[in-house]
């Protein structure tokens, strides 16, 4: 699948979203059996995730909200920041970029979480580091339109049941801290979250509609 990243990225940074659709429809329609079948996760924050391809450090992934399956870690605490500039196209659907201004004070009614991953496993683990959270800026996306959100910056991403949305994410790793979410203040110290690969039958469930929803934008 790597073949075609290179394509990909510059497809997505010309906004050209209909190449980005014909490359992604190409991918997606392989078989089941296929070797470069594209192994589709559930990410803790509900939407479905899977990496088309890499160019050096930057990963391609195709980010997908079904209309009604979704799969939200619990607690479901949406707000993170990310340990990389992420650059994401819409491709079909509806989806708000959130910013937050997130503070750290001892009296904060929040507190901070730090992540630590692997492949299949996403575990959150109490930072001991209060915060105050508030919503800075709420923007909607245009399809066929790309947004950006800085590396440390805290976000939430939200699409609306019975709408879905479909997305061309780049991500390029980079050295630092973890990425962290804004969560309660619990006694518990951490939380994990399985990634899942999606059955067979979410799998085409999810893929079909996005193709659908790809074609009719």
């Amino acid at each position: 699948m790597d073949d075609i990243a290179p394509q990909l990225i510059e497809a997505l940074r010309q906004k050209r979203a209909s190449e980005v659709a014909e490359r992604i429809h190409g991918l997606v329609a392989v078989g089941d059996d296929a070797p470069a079948q594209l192994v589709l996760r559930w990410h803790p924050l509900g939407f479905v995730h899977g990496t088309v391809g890499r160019v050096g450090d930057t990963a391609v992934r195709l980010h997908i909200w079904h209309p009604s399956l979704r799969r939200i870690q619990d607690p479901a605490w949406l707000v993170h920041d990310h340990v990389w500039d992420l650059e994401s196209l819409l491709l079909a659907g509806e989806l708000t970029n959130e910013d937050y201004l997130s503070e750290q004070a001892p009296d904060g009614d929040r507190l901070l979480y730090t992540v630590a991953y692997n492949e299949q496993t996403s575990v959150l683990a109490s930072s001991g580091l209060r915060v105050f959270s508030e919503l800075d800026a709420a923007t909607p996306i245009p399809v066929h339109e790309t947004y950006r959100v800085s590396r440390g910056a805290f976000h939430s991403t939200t699409v609306p049941l019975r709408r879905g949305a479909v997305t061309l994410a780049l991500a390029k790793d980079e050295p630092g801290p973890p990425a962290r979410v804004v969560g309660e203040v619990m006694d518990r110290e951490s939380f994990e979250y399985v990634r899942q690969v999606l059955r067979p039958n979410e799998r085409s469930r999810v893929l079909d509609w996005a193709m659908r929803a790809i074609e009719r934008s």
